[in-house]
């Protein structure tokens, strides 16, 4: 007897169907994993936004001085910090670190603000608030902001100062709740000051 050798057809077409089904369960494999290593880098581009954007503001708040600002008419306020004044989230004076510039104090105005849906930090000469150092966006697409102020846990006090005997004190409590990416977020900071 004969034997023959290769292979028969029914074999070749089952190899190439099993051939094209490994590469379909390949193709579709490979496709959710690229779709949703996009969705996890967009998640943390996102995440990493909001964390620069709430670290800048610490810093900020840690390198605040109790200087009493001038108002836009160059008169003495009294005021050390002022909260949710006209269309200012926050105003403060902080010792810039990153300024090395000879022609000015480090002393900087700090201002947040809210600007069509988005939270802007500007930072102006401490006694010269028309002279713009840097305007930048820190998040967009802001939504349900609130802002209180107080000096214990339980106090949320809408504006600071709130009185004549907190003029020229920061409040030791800031509460910031917003929603970011259809996420609520509520923090509170602090100047860090006893």
């Amino acid at each position: 007897m004969k034997v023959k050798s290769g292979f028969s057809l029914i074999e070749i077409l089952i190899a190439l169907l099993a051939g094209a089904i490994v590469s379909l369960m390949s193709y579709e494999y490979f496709k959710d994993t690229s779709s949703i290593k996009n969705k996890i880098t967009a998640k943390i581009d996102l995440d990493a936004s909001q964390m620069i954007a709430i670290n800048t503001l610490r810093l900020d708040l840690m390198q605040s001085v109790s200087y009493q600002m001038k108002d836009l008419n160059g008169r003495m306020t009294n005021s050390v910090f002022m909260g949710n004044i006209g269309e200012n989230i926050m105003k403060f004076v902080a010792m810039t670190t990153n300024d090395h510039s000879n022609n000015f104090s480090n002393l900087r105005r700090v201002i947040y603000q809210l600007e069509n849906n988005s939270l802007v930090r500007t930072t102006t000469l401490a006694n010269n608030e028309n002279f713009i150092i840097n305007k930048s966006i820190l998040l967009n697409d802001l939504s349900n902001v609130d802002i209180t102020f107080g000096n214990t846990l339980n106090q949320n006090l809408s504006q600071w100062p709130s009185s004549n005997s907190t003029l020229s004190t920061y409040p030791k409590f800031i509460f910031i709740k917003f929603e970011y990416n259809d996420q609520e977020s509520t923090l509170i900071l602090s100047n860090y000051r006893g």
